[in-house]
């Protein structure tokens, strides 16, 4: 999904803002303003002259979405609020992707590796063309692999549902040099050139990143896998790669699949044994190590995510601790206030005990002194009656 501003600036250098879901990999004329998944969709509002695409569908994420046509009716709704005047740029390759339906009004852009049309930006011979209109040499394009060729055309199809001339994209093209972690380059030594592909997490992105080599390769894969048919790599495995080295949890799974197409060695780690500071930063010039200089101590982002798991599990554990603390400290000031009420409530007792006591004293002692008062009445009373 990309959503494009008006252009900034002057000359053939354009700015735009973008919200980038899915696989497009950028051109340097963007900046990424917000990211969405494609579960979120149904949360993304669309504002007017919006432009909309789906690069592809891949066997992914199909535990959330049960089928691929669940997963196709999902990113599809990203079209469900654009109105008359809005574009769509959609994958002419991809059957589910191009048979996803736009509202009326809505223009619909495509790219191809396959073949031309109207509004279709494609490859015929050593040219990039939209349409009939050749618009670049494939020379301008720096990035290896018929993925990353797949993504220029997406990218230079935005541009042009977007109605920005084609001196700034293709500006951005050619000084382009690529993404983090998606075929990255890392070093050469030894003769050996290193690519860092830690973002290929599916056999989708597996296949074009093979596809991508033409020289032997020896692959690192593993990890937790997502459910698919390791065998369908077979024919690309066995044509590209010299060495397998497996980590993770399907390990096993794609020794099973791949052993006899090429040797297998089972890793328990990708760490680097014993390396220091010093030997990180003379095997990866430009990526400095990081260790923690003052103390020696290995940052590296493993260990980070580490750290933050056992710094959360310690605040945890402190924090039910003081929690529990306050609880007892609760308990002991209020059982503290029980006993002072009981104990005062007995002082008030003993003492109420004391008064109805006297008060019974004196209440004794009035009873004696009025039955004497009657006597001595009754006496008078006698006295005076026998002397008349």
């Amino acid at each position: 999904m990309t959503k494009l501003t008006d252009s900034v600036g002057s000359g053939s250098t354009q700015y735009a803002t973008a919200m980038i879901g899915g696989q497009l990999f950028g051109l340097p004329i963007s900046r990424v303003q917000d990211v969405f998944m494609p579960e979120r969709l149904t949360r993304v509002p669309l504002a007017p002259d919006d432009v909309a695409g789906v690069l592809n569908l891949t066997v992914d994420h199909l535990a959330r979405h049960g089928s691929m046509q669940g997963y196709a009716d999902t990113k599809a709704r990203i079209f469900m609020c654009q109105q008359p005047g809005d574009a769509a740029v959609l994958n002419a390759d991809d059957p589910l992707v191009a048979a996803m339906t736009t509202p009326v009004g809505v223009e619909r852009f495509f790219f191809s590796l396959e073949k031309g049309g109207e509004r279709t930006l494609h490859v015929e011979g050593d040219y990039i063309c939209c349409g009939q209109e050749p618009i670049a040499s494939m020379e301008d394009n720096p990035l290896p692999g018929r993925h990353n060729l797949a993504n220029v055309l997406a990218c230079l199809a935005v541009m042009k549902a977007a109605g920005f001339p084609w001196e700034g994209p293709l500006e951005g093209l050619r000084s382009f040099k690529g993404v983090e972690h998606r075929i990255e380059f890392v070093l050469k030594l030894q003769d050996v050139d290193y690519y860092n592909d830690s973002k290929s997490t599916n056999m989708d992105s597996l296949r074009v990143a093979l596809q991508s080599f033409s020289r032997p390769v020896v692959l690192i894969a593993g990890g937790r896998g997502k459910g698919g048919d390791y065998t369908e790599l077979n024919a690309l495995v066995k044509k590209h790669v010299k060495h397998l080295v497996l980590i993770g949890e399907d390990a096993p799974k794609m020794e099973a699949a791949f052993g006899t197409l090429a040797p297998a060695t089972r890793a328990g780690s990708m760490r680097l044994p014993n390396c220091s500071h010093r030997q990180h930063n003379s095997l990866f010039p430009g990526r400095p190590s990081t260790w923690g200089r003052p103390f020696g101590i290995r940052a590296t982002p493993g260990c980070v995510r580490r750290w933050r798991r056992w710094a959360a599990l310690f605040a945890a554990v402190y924090a039910a601790v003081v929690a529990l603390g306050v609880i007892i400290a609760g308990w002991h000031f209020i059982s503290d206030v029980i006993g002072a009420i009981l104990v005062v409530g007995s002082w008030a007792a003993l003492a109420l005990a004391a008064l109805v006591e006297q008060a019974a004293s004196a209440a004794e002692s009035m009873k004696s002194q009025a039955a004497k008062l009657s006597d001595l009445v009754s006496v008078f009373r006698l006295s005076r009656s026998q002397s008349t």
